[in-house]
């Protein structure tokens, strides 16, 4: 893992953070904040996390909206499948 973590910072290099936002669960919507395994890997990868909430929260589409993530991540396989979250009411105008 840490082998891993060590190709990525040297991939990432000298980019600019993105903000991000990872969505564990819809309906409603939870995500992750700091104190999350979520939150170490998206600061490993040179991200910013959107949430501040500390742990795993419900967060509301509103909310998401005016945070305005650049990158969106999802759990394949569940209700928060990529394949539909661009269909979801207002997700059209996330910069993700």
């Amino acid at each position: 893992m840490k082998a891993t973590l060590a190709a990525i910072a040297a991939r990432i290099g000298t980019a600019a953070p993105a903000t991000a936002f990872m969505e564990v669960g819809y309906n409603p919507i939870y995500t992750a904040g700091p104190g999350t395994l979520t939150q170490d890997l998206i600061k490993a990868a040179g991200g910013v996390n959107v949430v501040k909430q500390t742990g795993y929260v419900p967060y509301s589409a509103e909310q998401l909206l005016k945070d305005d993530p650049a990158v969106y991540f999802a759990m394949k396989g569940t209700e928060s499948d990529p394949g539909v979250i661009d269909k979801r009411p207002g997700y059209a105008q996330l910069s993700a």
